[in-house]
């Protein structure tokens, strides 16, 4: 069962949200061979990985391959939590001040080229197709499987979600 029908199905999380399906797939796999999930603590949904490689600062505003720049250091932080654990909270995408053109003009987020869609930053959720977000989890093993239940017609027509 793939993870779009199984969130249907069970009717947890929600189809538009992009960790929820996934997140709630893998868990599933885990408890089907019989392996004990628990979420670890400090219980939370995490940023775990931030793919910041296709970004590049774009001083002239034109996006010319040869104006583009790296990003200077200190352009994304973490507020709280940190990508190294994979316990990203907030995060902050600031080019840092003093960052400047060359007609002295400070660089901003609107500066920023995307060299995978080769389009610049307009808005800060553009940055979500580069997150990976999760939770934590413990597995004990040693568990027997629960049974499977059958995809009951029922429950799909209950469901406000499309059908599969």
């Amino acid at each position: 069962m793939d993870s779009d029908k199984l969130i249907r199905w069970a009717r947890f999380g929600d189809l538009n949200r992009n960790p929820d399906p996934r997140i709630g797939y893998e868990i599933n796999q885990l408890a089907r061979q019989g392996i004990c999930v628990s979420v670890a603590d400090p219980v939370g949904l995490y940023m775990h990985k931030f793919d910041t490689g296709t970004f590049m600062l774009d001083p002239t505003g034109h996006g010319d391959q040869g104006s583009l720049q790296r990003l200077p250091r200190g352009t994304f932080e973490f507020q709280r939590g940190g990508i190294s654990k994979e316990q990203g909270l907030r995060l902050r995408i600031q080019v840092p001040d003093g960052v400047k053109n060359a007609d002295s003009r400070q660089l901003t987020v609107s500066d920023i080229y995307d060299m995978k869609i080769q389009r610049h930053i307009k808005y800060g959720a553009q940055f979500a197709d580069y997150i990976i977000m999760g939770v934590r989890a413990v597995a004990i093993l040693g568990g027997q499987p629960a049974p499977a239940e059958c995809c009951r017609k029922i429950a799909m027509e209950a469901t406000p979600f499309a059908r599969l």
